[in-house]
């Protein structure tokens, strides 16, 4: 997305103009294009706005993984489905300016205006699980984590772009929708170890108690343990990485049962009696 403003006439007076309208930009054989061009215009002001990984399938019928909404020719809002895992990247030029020759402000490298360069955010957060085997070392208990999911995460959101930009909460994945899948860990060994799951997902920025599920399998013969989980209130924000974590032990998982002993001992020892004896045990 990108705007214009200054010495361009759009019919109706000198305003600002939107040269860009959701024009891809990509990568190919190492160089970056874009399939719209435009030219620098003298003594004019550049507004850019880029988001990557937009896979936006019908916007006029909320069939989406990502819709931008735009007002005056920039984006003013993302609206976003968790159920893509699609990530959302983000990035922002403003006031990039041209001289009367129409040389811009980017600067000149060997002779050549160098391009608009973007740096790009997440906008989304990103989530992953680490469980520990806290069995004694010794007890050989392997175990294995499985079927991990947070069962109401947000679903679907709204980001408003402006002079205070938040995440708005519009929807949650409910029991049907099978919440989000984080896969499993790979087998655990006993004495403090650890595995982290298969997967990891992004969530939108939000702050709430999650309800998570996951099954503890083990190597011990006994049943498996199926855990649902509601943790305190959590804040994500925006660009960070959490990794939520767990210890597993005998406490929480079931049908581990090691093998106890108790030990009774009989009364004091009897003094021996005067008449007797034992022997003679050689001669």
């Amino acid at each position: 997305y990108g705007n214009v403003t200054g010495n361009v006439d759009d019919g109706s007076g000198f305003n600002t103009v939107n040269i860009y309208k959701q024009d891809k930009v990509y990568k190919e054989d190492d160089v970056w294009k874009c399939n719209t061009i435009q030219y620098w215009i003298p003594e004019c002001t550049y507004d850019f706005v880029a988001i990557s990984d937009v896979v936006a399938t019908d916007p006029t019928t909320e069939d989406f993984n990502v819709v931008v909404k735009t007002t005056d020719g920039l984006p003013s809002s993302i609206k976003y489905d968790a159920s893509s895992q699609k990530d959302v990247l983000y990035a922002s030029i403003k006031g990039i300016t041209t001289d009367e020759t129409g040389t811009p402000d980017t600067g000149v490298t060997d002779g050549q205006i160098n391009p608009v360069s973007f740096t790009f955010a997440h906008m989304l957060s990103k989530v992953q699980f680490t469980f520990t085997n806290d069995f004694p070392e010794n007890s050989g208990v392997e175990l294995t984590v499985t079927d991990i999911k947070i069962t109401n995460a947000a679903k679907t959101g709204t980001y408003t772009i402006g002079s205070t930009p938040k995440w708005e909460v519009n929807s949650w994945f409910l029991t049907a929708d099978g919440g989000l899948s984080f896969g499993n860990t790979d087998a655990i060994a006993a004495g403090g170890n650890s595995g982290s799951s298969s997967g990891m997902c992004v969530l939108i920025p939000c702050t709430q108690s999650f309800d998570i599920t996951f099954t503890i399998k083990h190597n011990k013969g006994g049943s498996d343990t199926h855990k649902t989980i509601t943790t305190g209130e959590i804040t994500l924000e925006k660009g960070h990485f959490y990794n939520f974590t767990a210890n597993l032990n005998s406490s929480n998982v079931e049908g581990v049962v090691p093998v106890t002993f108790t030990i009774s001992t009989s009364d004091a020892w009897e003094t021996e009696q005067e008449d007797e004896h034992v022997g003679p045990i050689y001669q």
